[in-house]
């Protein structure tokens, strides 16, 4: 097996990729994947995504890097793609890829862990192992990261539940996605991810089924506890530098009860997309002002006073620190104190999350408060020309400044700090700063994402499954459908009656179709016979595949025209020759006229609720009423239009009979058998709901019609 790399890319999270950046990545990622299908067929693709891209023009780059993987390796190449647990997941991810991986844990400890269990996966269907398929169902919940993790809480609750979803027959992997709660995209929501044996039978796809509403009923129950308490920034200063206030999460990690309160300004963490230059504690903790016996830790970014040290290292002085890139958000706060250079500024991270990366924080300087005006002396303010992760107690150790002999550090992190600080840390305070990551959703500006939803509504639902409850997608798609196609479908036979609205779906594969809101049923209609392999079969794939490639010249015959037909004559001993058509109903208009053409008459006799497409002669009858006074009475039903716009001459050339009705038929072909060109129906009637003919009806029609010249 040759393993071949593509592209590892990495960014500090931000808003929208730029379009012509994605166009770079994507380019220099498929030049690569190209590259490889140019020395054979792939077998297989194992990529590790976020799941949260997003561009200004497209809502799902991690999607359309799978879709775009896909068409380039085929329906047989087996696709396997790693995700973060605040992965958005979305139809077009899980449609292109065979199994969709996500961490497992929250602080993420478990990065390489989920990289072999995705590896496994795919080696695994590679050496004649099950072939892996994804299933998944959505909620209309956003749950902020203070409080999804998963080592305790409200979250780990629907993580227990999902491990018991783990050990169903047919299983292979389950992923609990609590998602990405910033993005401003339209199909925002927590996932529930099952990744199943290709094989697996109908009875095991419905435990997974029930299993993933298990999970999401988990997480749903406990919507409103994972909402974060937030401490205003002044009362939150003061009773950190107390220590023990009953505003602070005590630290269970931490035994002895000792160590540094954290101020946890997450809504200004850099690996949540904020930019790190909030000054509100900075201002706070100043009107607080710490004695120099209470030492106070803070980072904040500023690429101008980062710079300050370089030239004034051991000096004091005086900088305006805060709102470097968010201007509209924060004020400059006036800081002066010692200032100190910091020249190696690589912080390598080694507390438990992310271990072995490395970040480059740039210009650094620390300025050391004092006496002095607009000061503190408790405060070292650690200032940065670069926004980057600060969940790790290393970024302040890289400046010499030691967090466990601090008595209160402002940490910038949601919720891998208390992994990070865990050992070291007396316990935290969530703090109600503003900030582009602030758990405070209904503060921010969305536009974009879909309603109801909860934080932003009070669903009283006990589970809006999916989105919504059963019927809203499907009735927001019909209403869109009513503007463009006529009754809101493609052919009158989609309509729904008993729905009330048409039953739309998103993806199909092997026996399971999935509807607009991700639920998965098994099809046993077989899109009417034409997917009796299923949906999505490799090989009727990959000819697919080949045909499009050589480009499809629709407007000529060629030789697979020619093949196909040869093949039907070789398999059908009746058949002679054959003419393609494009559907049912064109098909039973080559064959009135053949009949017609043949016999030198006009009539045509159909039977009451056989189905043969939309043909004038055979628009009559498909779903006759049961009452007489309608239809007609069973001896001599009606040729009922099923149609408006019918010509007069359509009612004058058929004649309907009833089905397993042999006498009628016969006292029928007496009185008009001399005028009848053809004679048409379904062997089993389907339509009207499987009748199956009686024994020798089918041989004394094909008997009658015969002896008479006429066209079965």
């Amino acid at each position: 097996m040759s393993l071949i790399p593509t592209v590892h890319a990495c960014a500090a999270t931000g808003g929208p990729i730029l379009p012509t950046d994605r166009d770079v990545l994507f380019a220099s990622y498929f030049a690569r994947l190209e590259a490889a299908l140019r020395g054979g067929p792939v077998d297989g693709v194992l990529l590790s995504l976020h799941g949260s891209w997003v561009a200004a023009d497209d809502e799902d780059l991690d999607g359309r890097l799978l879709e775009e993987t896909r068409r380039r390796v085929g329906p047989s190449a087996v696709v396997v793609c790693t995700l973060d647990l605040h992965a958005n997941i979305t139809s077009r991810m899980a449609t292109n890829a065979d199994a969709l991986v996500g961490y497992a844990s929250y602080p993420h400890l478990d990065m390489r862990e989920t990289g072999v269990r995705g590896a496994r996966l795919l080696f695994g269907a590679l050496s004649g192992g099950p072939r892996p398929r994804t299933v998944f169902r959505k909620l209309p919940l956003v749950v902020p990261p203070e409080n999804s993790q998963t080592t305790g809480g409200p979250v780990a609750v629907a993580k227990a539940a999902e491990a018991k979803v783990g050990k169903l027959p047919g299983v292979l992997s389950t992923s609990l996605f609590t998602v990405q709660p910033w993005l401003d995209v339209s199909d925002l929501g927590c996932s529930c991810v099952v990744v199943l044996d290709r094989s697996a039978t109908a009875v095991e796809l419905a435990g997974a089924s029930d299993g993933m509403t298990s999970v999401l009923q988990a997480l749903w129950d406990v919507r409103d506890e994972v909402r974060v308490d937030l401490v205003d920034p002044g009362v939150a200063v003061r009773e950190a530098i107390r220590g023990n206030s009953a505003s602070v999460i005590t630290n269970s990690r931490n035994a002895s009860g000792t160590g540094p309160v954290l101020l946890v300004d997450s809504a200004d963490s850099p690996s949540a997309g904020a930019c790190g230059d909030s000054s509100t504690l900075l201002r706070a903790i100043i009107d607080a002002a710490p004695s120099r016996e209470t030492r106070v830790l803070l980072t904040l970014v500023d690429p101008q006073a980062a710079r300050v040290g370089r030239s004034q290292d051991g000096s004091r002085v005086t900088v305006d620190l805060g709102g470097s890139f968010d201007h509209a958000l924060f004020e400059k706060v006036r800081f002066g104190g010692i200032a100190r250079h910091v020249e190696d500024t690589t912080v390598r991270f080694g507390a438990g999350v992310g271990d072995g990366l490395t970040a480059e924080l740039g210009d650094v300087t620390v300025i050391e408060g004092d006496d002095g005006p607009d000061s503190a002396p408790g405060l070292s303010v650690m200032v940065m020309s670069r926004p980057v992760a600060c969940y790790d107690p290393e970024i302040y150790r890289v400046a010499g400044l030691s967090p466990e002999n601090a008595s209160v550090v402002v940490v910038k992190s949601a919720t891998n700090f208390r992994w990070t600080y865990g050992p070291i840390a007396r316990g935290w305070i969530y703090v109600d700063t503003p900030g582009a990551a602030t758990p405070n959703l209904k503060s921010l500006p969305f536009t974009r994402i879909s309603r109801p939803r909860s934080p932003w509504d009070e669903i009283s639902e006990p589970l809006p499954s999916d989105h919504d409850a059963f019927g809203d997608a499907h009735k927001r798609a019909y209403a869109r459908a009513n503007g463009s196609l006529p009754g809101g479908v493609t052919a009158g036979a989609r309509a729904n009656a008993s729905l009330g609205f048409p039953f739309y779906v998103s993806r199909a594969s092997g026996s399971t179709v999935f509807d607009i809101g991700h639920r998965p049923y098994i099809d046993l209609v077989t899109s009417n016979g034409a997917a009796l392999v299923g949906h999505g079969h490799p090989r009727i794939n990959e000819a697919v595949t080949q045909a499009l490639n050589e480009g499809m010249a629709c407007a000529y015959d060629g030789p697979a025209q020619i093949e196909l037909a040869e093949r039907l004559c070789d398999a059908i001993p009746s058949f002679e020759r054959v003419r393609f058509t494009t559907s049912g109903t064109e098909a039973t208009f080559y064959a009135i006229r053949l009949a017609r053409a043949a016999t030198g008459r006009t009539r045509i006799i159909k039977f009451e609720g056989h189905f043969h497409g939309y043909n004038n002669p055979l628009a009559f009858s498909m779903w006759p009423s049961p009452d007489p006074a309608i239809s007609g009475p069973l001896g001599s039903p009606r040729a009922m239009p099923e149609t408006s716009g019918l010509p007069p001459s359509s009612f004058a050339e058929v004649t309907v009979v009833p089905f397993n009705e042999p006498e009628i038929l016969l006292k029928t072909l007496d009185v008009i058998g001399h005028e009848t060109a053809a004679v048409i129906l379904e062997p089993i009637n389907y339509d009207a709901g499987c009748v199956v003919p009686d024994p020798g009806y089918l041989e004394l029609v094909r008997r009658e019609t015969e002896k008479r010249g006429i066209v079965l």
